[in-house]
């Protein structure tokens, strides 16, 4: 036993291929190190292409893995840990195009014939996000342009009464409306649908109408929404004006004009939005009459 690993020792560290065969468990090595650039194999016959190239069938008593990292990984302090980095140096020729250049590519697997029914098939798939760390997440791209050319889907739930038509975006249905209480002073707002914690904007519906004065004049409002339910500093996000002109004296409190405006606002805490208006509305003014989320998005 001794002078086959020595053979196997001395073959490797001339960058010749050693295979070790009859010993599917024991006896174990303590640290590998396989010299010469490749082509290497593990299994089956190396290929010309490919620097390390594993193959072969293999099976299992239970779930079967290809490939599986589960070291245990401890960094100095202020450290970082990565379970397993790829990042190769990829040349270019000295003419000619590259159609390719690709730090790691993921292909669909290949579904070998049998009785068995299969649920789910997919060629990537992240279980889970971290449950530790200020920031929690399943996928960061740190940088760069994200392309995806087919379709894009989601499977998350949204809340009652909404649908999701998008993967972010989840539509009101049925829609509904709640009685606005014209305010100039901030003011905090809530939808009869209500929206969920993880709604981050909505598509804020509006209905608006203009009250003669019996005077010739302009009917004017407008509606600022905030980032802050404080309705303080620069945390204005979105705007929207309404005006009518009266152009001769009508009785006051006739409506003289009607307008329905949609916007994007931002979400001030659970199902809650904050906003101040250029008046109180009433005779003389243009007003908010009723107003609803069409969708929000998450």
């Amino acid at each position: 036993m001794k002078k086959l690993f020595a053979v196997v020792a001395l073959l490797a560290s001339f960058g010749a291929l050693a295979q070790v065969s009859g010993y599917p468990q024991s006896p174990r090595i303590r640290t590998l190190n396989v010299y010469g650039a490749g082509p290497h194999s593990i299994t089956g016959a190396p290929d010309a292409t490919v620097q390390l190239f594993m193959s072969g069938s293999f099976s299992s008593a239970s779930s079967a893995h290809g490939f599986y990292v589960g070291s245990t990984l401890s960094p100095i302090a202020a450290g970082a840990a990565f379970g397993a980095v790829v990042n190769p140096t990829l040349n270019k020729a000295g003419s000619g195009t590259h159609l390719d250049f690709v730090g790691l590519e993921v292909r669909a697997p290949t579904i070998g014939a049998g009785a068995a029914a299969l649920t789910n098939a997919t060629s990537l798939k992240i279980v889970n996000a971290p449950s530790v760390g200020t920031n929690q997440r399943a996928l960061w791209v740190a940088a760069g342009t994200s392309q995806f050319d087919g379709s894009v889907t989601s499977g998350k739930a949204c809340a009652t009464n909404y649908t999701r038509i998008t993967p972010n975006f989840c539509l009101g249905s049925p829609f509904a409306t709640s009685v606005w209480t014209n305010a100039a002073a901030c003011t905090a707002r809530t939808f009869p649908n209500a929206l969920p914690a993880e709604a981050k904007a909505v598509v804020l519906h509006t209905v608006w109408r203009a009250l003669a004065g019996n005077a010739i004049g302009d009917r004017n409002q407008s509606i600022n929404s905030f980032s802050t339910g404080a309705c303080t500093g620069g945390t204005a996000t979105a705007n929207l004006v309404f005006r009518v002109r009266e152009q001769v004296a009508t009785a006051a409190g006739t409506d003289i004009g009607e307008v329905v405006q949609t916007m994007i606002i931002p979400l001030t805490a659970t199902n809650t939005f904050a906003s101040t208006q250029l008046n109180a509305g009433g005779n003389g003014n243009a007003e908010v009459t009723s107003y609803g989320a069409v969708g929000y998005f998450d």
